[in-house]
């Protein structure tokens, strides 16, 4: 079995780090092959250009660009040999660090993670588990409750 741990941040001390090398030690444990994917140590390129951004043309969609950045396209051979992708980054301001969200950007195209024109994306990932750990450092109000986090966690629970 393959594992792919994607981490995003940019500080080996952190608490975020010491749950990525847990993680890793547990799945070597159980057996796996894991890949490490440290997204400051191999500095990603968070920038999507407008070629490779998807567009509507003529009632299409499209990429002016017909292959993927090489750069992305690693990320991408990776994540197709994996079984079980791992992203491991913390909430930061309610969401994921800049770079992860650029590498999702980037990484999760059209044609490769989704596509409006084939089943392909959707037979490459139904065979996949993703887990996501996303720590947070927020101090807690008086009544022990994190209420940013609460809120978000309301909005996507309900309705």
């Amino acid at each position: 079995m393959e594992a792919l741990i994607v981490f995003a941040h940019p500080r080996k001390e952190s608490f975020t780090y010491a749950l990525v090398k847990r993680i890793e030690q547990a799945l070597v444990k159980k057996g796996y092959n894991v890949t490490l994917r440290d997204l400051y140590e191999i500095g990603f390129d968070p920038v999507l250009k407008g070629e490779d951004a998807i567009h509507i043309a003529d009632g299409e969609f499209v990429r002016e660009a017909t292959t993927f950045p090489e750069d992305v396209q690693v990320e991408m051979d990776y994540i197709k040999k994996s079984d079980l992708l791992i992203y491991v980054f913390p909430s930061w301001w309610n969401g994921m660090p800049a770079i992860l969200k650029d590498y999702v950007d980037r990484v999760f195209q059209h044609g490769f993670a989704y596509s409006f024109t084939s089943d392909e994306p959707k037979k490459l990932f139904s065979r996949k588990k993703a887990l996501f750990f996303t720590p947070t450092g927020q101090p807690q109000n008086e009544d022990g409750s994190d209420t940013p986090i609460d809120a978000a966690m309301k909005m996507l629970t309900s309705g």
